[in-house]
């Protein structure tokens, strides 16, 4: 009876401080208890107790006044950036300064603020600052102040080139599914010595399971971006697609056609990243254009949040695809897309994807789609269905599939029928494009080309 009673009341008291901002997360595994954190069953598991006690990882990044400076995009991205810096303290006379070039100098002295608080290690202010009218494919170094920490920081960033003239150039790297392990962080600084213009992944980014209490995994992707500026020796835009490990813990989802969280329960991907215009912190979609002069790069969700078949997602994409592909366009537009579930993947064919979007991709001439989740890398033939028959319709090709970071999957016999190339290589894509022609490389650990496609406009 005692042993009973002793355990109730261990339970009654024990449960729920075990339970007190409880994460779980995979492919973290450079996560310990340096990092607050338990492996078990290549599951990370922590809660607040634990972190309070170790995570000496951790607090070592999260050291002030500026813990992350980072740069995400607006729709006209090769003009508008946002800068976007993170601070433990609230710094109320925060000012960013833009000192070089001198014809873009300008000062911001009341940038917007979004504050999280909670667990001691997640409370952090995020200052995001849009800057807008730039110069494309040009050098400028924004110089952080604030008096009372005594800050002067002085961060350098490049805006991409905008593809107008035959001259022009663009260098993306493209993939999915970094999060924090040691091939993720040898990938991340392999793609940015190649010195790209920007960075897009297509979800699983930092593999946080939507828990706010999991904000340690952003901290570690985004030491990764620092890491990745050092790297290329200026700050370039990352721009990110949602995939189910950004918004909950397996691919089982429902869909809701709309995000519906309140600020405190809002996932840092939306809280972190501002990557369109919008009026408010919670009104921020999982789905977004960026347009770098003529070529244009949608970011989808293949359903996780919003429906690919009806909607708001899908209204908004049939109307931006009009609009791009407009007589009125001078020039044919240069279109790609990511998101993150397959349509063409590593082992079956998505039907309610294909069914979706492949009428579309075809219809306004799409080129590459980029897909992920399979941790594998694979590169299809060109997919013509319903053009099948016009000689002069190239097909879309679909690059993927989300081998960045996390642990790749054994794909034994899989390649199918409409693959070109299906193999088990942690890779990013290189992708260099100009008015007449991309070329993509896939990039493994070591640097090594280990596919190429060439693909004439």
């Amino acid at each position: 009876m005692f042993a009973f009673l002793l355990f109730t009341v261990l339970w009654a008291f024990g449960a729920p401080l075990l339970a007190e901002g409880l994460c779980l997360v995979t492919h973290n595994t450079a996560l310990g208890l340096e990092a607050g954190f338990i492996q078990l069953f290549r599951i990370g598991i922590s809660n607040k107790v634990l972190r309070s006690l170790f995570a000496s990882d951790l607090k070592e990044i999260l050291k002030g006044p500026v813990i992350h400076t980072y740069i995400t995009s607006l729709e006209d991205a090769s003009s508008s950036i946002v800068l976007n810096v993170q601070t433990v303290a609230s710094l109320q006379d925060l000012e960013v300064h833009i000192t070089k070039p001198k014809s873009h100098a300008r000062s911001i002295l009341q940038p917007f603020k979004d504050f999280v608080n909670g667990d001691p290690l997640r409370q952090r202010n995020i200052y995001s600052i849009p800057l807008e009218g730039l110069t494309p494919s040009t050098i400028f170094t924004a110089q952080i102040r604030s008096a009372s920490f005594e800050l002067s920081h002085d961060f350098v960033f490049k805006t991409p080139p905008s593809l107008k003239n035959e001259n022009d150039v663009i260098r993306l790297i493209v993939g999915g599914d970094v999060g924090n392990t040691e091939a993720g962080r040898h990938m991340t600084r392999v793609a940015c010595s190649q010195r790209p213009d920007a960075l897009f992944i297509g979800g699983d980014v930092a593999y946080d399971n939507g828990f706010t209490s999991c904000f340690a995994c952003w901290d570690y992707f985004l030491r990764q971006i620092r890491d990745c500026y050092n790297v290329a020796g200026f700050a370039m835009p990352i721009i990110l697609g949602v995939g189910n490990h950004d918004v909950g813990f397996s691919n089982f989802y429902i869909r809701r056609d709309s995000v519906r969280y309140d600020l405190p329960s809002l996932p840092p991907f939306f809280r972190y990243f501002p990557q369109h215009h919008t009026n408010s912190t919670t009104s921020r979609l999982p789905f977004f254009l960026h347009s770098f002069g003529n070529l244009h790069f949608f970011s989808l969700d293949s359903g996780y949040l919003y429906s690919t078949s009806k909607g708001p997602q899908r209204e908004w994409f049939i109307n931006s695809l009009k609009r791009i592909t407009s007589t009125n366009a001078t020039e044919k537009p240069v279109i790609f897309v990511q998101y993150h579930d397959p349509m063409y993947a590593n082992f079956s064919v998505d039907g309610e994807l294909k069914e979706a979007w492949l009428p579309l991709f075809e219809a306004y001439d799409v080129r590459i789609a980029f897909e992920n989740h399979n941790h594998c890398l694979k590169r299809s033939k060109p997919i013509k269905e319903l053009r099948k028959h016009e000689e002069d319709f190239p097909g879309v090709v679909f690059l993927g599939e989300g081998g960045w970071g996390a642990r790749l999957r054994h794909i034994g016999r899989l390649k199918r029928d409409y693959h070109e190339t299906m193999a088990a290589y942690q890779n990013v894509w290189k992708l260099d494009v100009t008015s007449m022609v991309i070329q993509a490389e896939a990039l493994t650990l070591n640097g090594t080309v280990v596919d190429a496609t060439t693909i004439r406009l």
